[in-house]
């Protein structure tokens, strides 16, 4: 008989995640952010995971700082780096963000790295740093007054490989000097420009870079690398319409376009192939913007352009407009056969023709925010906006009546900290409404909603202004969830529909009357809520499918009836000190009514909601 070594017998698996093979630990580390999670920490836990995080090069292929981050988050960073470092290829970092020295002390340790984006300045000290990642494909390079023409041939000596480079902020550098270097990066494919960003005006140097960025733009259309261009941002360039014209039919590869600042510019006059975003801030002398972009995915015009009156754009691909009209712009065209978002506002001289044709002939729009427009009765139909699916309201809008016959319409809202205190008068008509939500309406006197189901309607939920509703009626041919009043004097309040989840009154002046009327259109209400709604007296409902019953702090009422309802399960009218209940016609009290309402179902089987149980008062 043989005894054989304890030492040398097989080792039994680990039970539970602990006996995981390495290879699927590797993927559910893959599901983790590098950064954001602390993966390198994961290695102190035990042997095994350290030789995951060591074997698996993938999780470490790319690290990016997207935001302003704790001490120890930067110290993570610099570990992951100091570990892990020769499996990063792709290394960036956002616009504004400190770099850490040790950041910066390993940056010659990453032998790897292809791709380098950080938001520090490119000077010598800088580039020698860097001198043995010679293998970098794409960088950003922040050059601001430091880097110099000679330290821009030195990149292109020192990176022979590189295909793509974004030059952000580069004061000093000359069109020569540009071109130099384009001219020694053979490799290169794309290049973009994004000049005088964040040029410090009180600078003396500030107007030599204005006009370097005007003539390094003249210089690189007429060059044979004009088609590098992909990405260019003009910020206190001084182009002309003309010179702006000629460059961009030069640039055939440009895809993002981005023009502020420039002073010279009467008009904007585009007519690009490759053009997919445009966006125009702070043109104040801009008079007119005309476009022919085929390719336009995105057109966004900011705040600034004050003497803008006329916008004219042909874009087949176009999906999304955002225009401040800076309360100038008179005219709107658009040509779009798949634009989905639009957001208008301040367009208080837009005539209100131009823009219901505006809208007719962009009838794929889903999503519309609205603020100030020429007009003071809007209405919007299924001819104008089949497909409309949105439509917010904003800060600006100024119409007094709204008035929505749109089947499609899902949703209309106004956010909390808008204020619309000129909205009177609110019509909708759709089939499926999910939310409308209208939070600070301090005028509103008329709502009515007809639609074959609405899920959630919200009135005045602010509470900061009483809201004197003259006439409230949600009628749904199938459902109605939540009917929700806060703060609100309803003089005539409607509701038709065979079933309505909830109806919520919370501070709401209305007369036992209206309330009567609204519970009799509605007999199959499953929740019935009123919060501090003083002026009710008497509270009756006869012949309905209540389930719960819910009187807050309704001091005022004196009386409650309820006749016929079997399916009420909890009773709450503990805050109420005056009133009186009566069942089926008889005065009874809380107590006595539950304890003769027993359910008579089956003996050891619960209730189920709908069927016949013990109410519950409180």
């Amino acid at each position: 008989m043989t005894v054989s070594d304890p030492s040398r017998q097989p080792a039994e698996a680990a039970p539970g995640f602990a006996g995981l093979p390495e290879e699927l630990w590797g993927r559910v580390f893959a599901y983790l952010d590098p950064v954001e999670d602390r993966v390198v920490t994961l290695a102190l836990v035990c042997k095994k995971w350290s030789r995951v995080l060591r074997n698996t090069p993938d999780l470490w292929r790319t690290l990016s700082v997207c935001r302003h981050l704790e001490d120890h988050l930067y110290d993570s960073v610099a570990a992951a780096l100091r570990a892990y470092g020769q499996h990063v290829h792709v290394l960036t970092w956002k616009s504004g963000v400190p770099v850490t020295p040790a950041v910066l002390a390993l940056l010659p340790t990453l032998t790897n790295l292809r791709v380098l984006g950080l938001p520090v300045v490119w000077d010598r000290e800088h580039i020698y740093r860097l001198m043995p990642l010679s293998g970098l494909e794409e960088v950003q390079i922040n050059g601001a007054f430091e880097l110099t023409d000679g330290d821009l041939e030195l990149v292109a000596r020192s990176f022979p490989e590189l295909r793509e480079v974004t030059f952000t902020a580069c004061w000093d550098l000359s069109p020569e000097g540009v071109l130099s270097f384009l001219e020694q990066s053979a490799a290169l494919h794309s290049l973009r420009l994004k000049l005088n960003v964040g040029l410090p005006l009180h600078d003396v140097r500030s107007d030599q870079a204005m006009l370097q960025g005007a003539n390094l733009v003249l210089d690189l259309a007429d060059s044979r690398f004009a088609h590098l261009l992909t990405v260019l941002h003009l910020n206190f360039v001084p182009l002309e319409l003309d010179e702006l014209w000629s460059c961009m039919n030069h640039f055939t590869r440009i895809r993002k376009l981005v023009i502020t600042n420039c002073e010279r510019l009467q008009g904007v006059r585009l007519r690009s192939g490759a053009l997919q975003k445009l966006y125009l801030y702070n043109l104040w002398s801009v008079s007119f913007v005309s476009l022919w972009t085929p390719q336009l995915r995105s057109l966004h015009l900011d705040a600034g352009l004050e003497n803008l009156e006329h916008l004219e754009v042909f874009a087949p691909k176009l999906r999304k407009l955002q225009v401040d009209g800076s309360g100038e712009l008179r005219t709107l065209s658009v040509k779009s056969t798949k634009l989905s978002n639009v957001e208008l506002y301040n367009c208080e001289l837009l005539d209100g023709l131009g823009f219901t044709r505006c809208l007719g002939s962009n009838i794929t729009v889903t999503v519309l925010s609205l603020g100030s427009i020429g007009m003071e009765a809007l209405s919007l139909d299924q001819n104008r906006c089949p497909s409309l699916r949105e439509l917010r309201l904003l800060a600006d809008f100024r119409c007094t009546s709204l008035h929505l016959s749109c089947p499609t319409l899902r949703r209309l809202c106004a956010d909390c900290d808008v204020m619309l205190p000129t909205l009177q008068i609110v019509s909708v008509v759709a089939r499926h409404v999910d939310r409308l939500h209208l939070a600070n309406v301090p005028g509103l006197q008329s709502l009515t909603v007809q639609c074959d189901r609405v899920d959630l309607v919200e009135i005045n939920t602010t509470g900061n202004v009483n809201v004197c509703l003259e006439n409230c009626a949600v009628q749904a041919v199938e459902e109605l969830g939540t009917l929700r009043l806060l703060d609100c004097q309803v003089q005539a309040l409607v509701l038709s529909a065979p079933l309505v989840r909830q109806l919520v009154l919370q501070r709401c002046m209305v007369t036992d009357y209206s309330l009567c009327m609204a519970l009799r259109g509605c007999p199959n209400i499953q929740r019935l809520q009123l919060q501090k709604c003083s002026s009710l007296t008497r509270v009756s409902i006869c012949r309905s499918l209540l389930q719960y019953l819910h009187l807050l702090d309704c001091r005022g009422i004196l009386q409650v009836e309820l006749t016929d309802c079997p399916k009420l399960l909890a009773l709450d009218i503990g805050q109420c000190p005056n009133v009186r209940l009566f069942v089926q016609g008889s005065e009874t009290t809380p107590n006595k009514y539950s304890a003769e309402m027993v359910w008579t179902g089956p003996p050891g089987k619960k209730a189920k909601v709908g069927e016949r149980t013990k109410p519950v008062s409180i």
